[in-house]
């Protein structure tokens, strides 16, 4: 017969190991993602005016490490400082130390609904109406929107109101066109549309970018104060939106602009087997020069 108060005590011990393993391996993670950001001896930069920018990097369970440490690189790239921040940290108010706050890709189910909650989502939107600037690419895009329609699933409906709702519109994911649902990472044409974001000559108006099945594309009425500063070749959806919110700006990217498929300046080599034909890092130095601009 089975001793059931030593039953119950083994299942105690194996979900404390589960959580200690599980912290272990969140701590390992940042402490990596936050040594390779510190790497940057082979890391030309630019000569910009944005030395003495405050950066704040997102890091939380489920992101892309790839894809925040090639957003991180890029802003170390313009010279800015770079600092990875948690769910905890924003909520405490650490954002307030910051001049642009980096919300990148997702991995593995990433859920900055209860991370960050409805405290964390105050922080943010304070943060931004009081001038801060919000960069948010593909899942980061679609967290900032009103609600994220993905492969036809209003995700996470009975969190609606945990969403940042910085951009009041509808972000989808699912461009059959472009990638079906479960393929890999590929290269994608966008077009610049809007030259008043995006106003250097080093900055082509058809470049290829990196594009997951799941990157999104936005949806919004025609009386919401949004430029579309690109779209896809292949739907002519809006791929890269840009607008004011209170006293701050947000852009937001359905596509990885941070990636670079063809240089390992920016850590990693996961997508150097993509063609790509030049960096979409001067899309984003003039991306910050316009959140930063008064």
């Amino acid at each position: 017969m089975i001793d059931l108060l030593k039953y119950d005590e083994y299942k105690i011990f194996c979900r404390l190991t589960c959580l200690i393993i599980v912290l272990l391996c969140l701590v390992t993670c940042r402490s990596s993602l936050s040594d390779r950001l510190a790497s940057i001896d082979d890391l030309p930069q630019v000569l910009s005016d944005l030395q003495d920018i405050r950066v704040a990097l997102f890091w939380g369970t489920g992101m892309s490490e790839e894809s925040a440490l090639a957003a991180g690189r890029a802003f170390q790239w313009m010279c800015s400082s770079v600092e990875l921040v948690d769910a905890d940290c924003i909520k405490n108010g650490c954002l307030n130390n910051f001049d642009i706050l980096v919300y990148a890709g997702g991995e593995s189910r990433p859920d900055p609904w209860s991370e960050l909650g409805n405290a964390g989502k105050t922080r943010i939107n304070e943060f931004v109406m009081e001038g801060g600037g919000f960069l948010g690419i593909c899942f980061g895009a679609g967290y900032a929107s009103h609600s994220w329609y993905y492969w036809g699933e209003d995700w996470r409906a009975e969190d609606k109101e945990l969403y940042l709702n910085l951009f009041n519109g509808v972000a989808y994911s699912g461009q059959v066109e472009i990638a079906v649902k479960g393929s890999h990472a590929l290269m994608t044409g966008i077009t610049i549309t809007d030259n008043t974001i995006i106003t250097s000559d080093s900055v082509p108006l058809q470049m290829s970018v990196v594009y997951y099945p799941d990157s999104p594309y936005f949806q919004f009425s025609k009386d919401t104060m949004v430029s579309v500063v690109a779209t896809y070749d292949a739907t002519g959806h809006p791929a890269m939106i840009a607008f004011g919110y209170g006293d701050g700006k947000v852009f937001l990217s359905g596509p990885h602009p941070e990636i670079e498929t063809d240089s390992n300046r920016d850590g990693s080599s996961i997508n150097s087997h993509l063609p790509d034909d030049g960096s979409e890092w001067p899309l984003l130095l003039e991306v910050a020069k316009w959140m930063l601009a008064q």
